[in-house]
Order: C-alpha cells, then sequence, then structure tokens
C-alpha cells in the first residue's frame, strides 16, 4: 500500500484462478499448523476479497430516517486526502509484517 505508484505497472501484476488461490491457502494454513505459525493468507480471506459484494443503505434510510453527510465521491476523495496526508507515513512507520508470525 505504501509502495509508490509506478511500481504497480500493469504487465507486473499476476493473476492467479481464484481456485490455486484456495489451494495455496489451504497449503499455507496447513504448513502454519505444522510450525505454529499464523498467517492472513487464509481460505476465508480469499474467499472475502474474491466474493462481489453489494451495500445497500435504503433499509436504514426508510427505518432509521439515516441520510449520508456526505456523498460517496465526496468520502472518496476525503479518504484520498486523509491518504495522502497522514496515512502512508503511518503504514510506513508500522514494523514490517511476516506473513508467518510465531504466536
Amino acid at each position: 500500500m505504501g509502495a509508490p505508484l509506478e511500481d504497480f505497472k500493469p504487465r507486473s501484476i499476476t493473476k492467479i484462478p481464484r481456485w490455486w488461490a484456495l489451494c495455496m491457502a489451504t497449503a499455507t494454513e496447513a504448513w502454519c499448523t505444522v510450525t505454529g505459525g499464523t498467517t492472513e493468507f487464509t481460505r476465508f480471506s480469499i474467499r472475502y476479497l474474491t466474493t462481489t459484494q453489494w451495500y445497500n443503505i435504503e433499509k436504514a434510510r426508510n427505518v432509521l430516517g439515516y441520510e449520508p453527510r456526505v456523498t460517496l465521491e465526496e468520502s472518496v476523495h476525503l479518504a484520498t486526502k486523509w491518504w495522502k496526508e497522514r496515512g502512508e507515513r503511518e503504514y510506513l512507520e508500522k514494523p514490517t509484517a511476516t506473513p508467518f508470525k510465531k504466536a
């Protein structure tokens, strides 16, 4: 997330099928079980990240009378502004996470 945009050239991104990612996650989970480590690369995370998700606030509007304070476009702009001003710096200051952490 903190890498420069030029590091994410489309030709440098390798896409793998969901079924292959699930196989790799299964193997990773098994390895962590054997070694006592932990990972965030799980079958759950693969399913969650590859599932189409839809969000609808109509019930909150109808039942609770909810109205967002800002539009979706404004919120994306605000989040981007926050990331550029503060988020990236905070992210880069955190210790580097390792894929296999000892519990």
